[in-house]
């Protein structure tokens, strides 16, 4: 069965990833491949189980991440960690290990073109699909479409606080981009 799991990653793979629906089964697959083989990965395995569900409280593996996320908004900063999560940095350390563990084409983690095509789809399987984190002060983390551009690489986050929802924006590709605090006063 891992072979077979194998075989369809590495011919899914080796196309061109442009539809939301490619990002999703190639998600599903490396799924049911670290479940077979019982291999680590918990940051890709928090990825794969967030593509498919509306919303998700189990963040165990992004927890680290998001507590320091946490940190840096109680002491009033907008720091490296949240852009970092925001443009799937981690994601594609973890995607890079899996594919040359696996023996799988690597294009997808090497190439900034392909991860930046698949890093937009794949934030936009992500909208509306809340993280219902519970790391004080955050309640919840949610992508969302962006409401002050039309560029396909922007994206909008929200950052729930207790009474407070804070909305951001920004580029996922810029190596510098601009980010905005959408609801609120500042931008940072």
């Amino acid at each position: 069965m891992e072979d077979e799991i194998i075989s369809k990653l590495r011919l899914t793979l080796g196309k061109p990833i442009t539809e939301e629906c490619q990002v999703v089964y190639i998600m599903v697959e490396m799924r049911k491949l670290l479940d077979r083989t019982q291999k680590g990965y918990p940051l890709l395995r928090f990825y794969c189980n967030w593509v498919v569900h509306i919303d998700i409280d189990k963040i165990s593996a992004a927890r680290e991440i998001l507590e320091k996320i946490s940190e840096e908004h109680k002491n009033g900063k907008f720091a490296d960690t949240e852009l970092e999560f925001i443009k799937f940095d981690h994601l594609r350390v973890q995607i890079s290990q899996f594919l040359n563990d696996f023996d799988l084409p690597k294009d997808l983690a090497i190439s900034e073109e392909k991860w930046r095509k698949f890093k937009i789809i794949l934030a936009n399987v992500l909208v509306d699909c809340p993280l219902k984190i519970k790391v004080e002060p955050i309640e919840e983390f949610v992508f969302k479409k962006a409401i002050l551009s039309e560029d396909s690489d922007d994206v909008d986050w929200e950052i729930k606080f207790p009474n407070d929802p804070m909305r951001y924006g920004g580029s996922l590709t810029d190596s510098t981009p601009l980010v905005a605090k959408i609801l609120g006063e500042k931008k940072n």
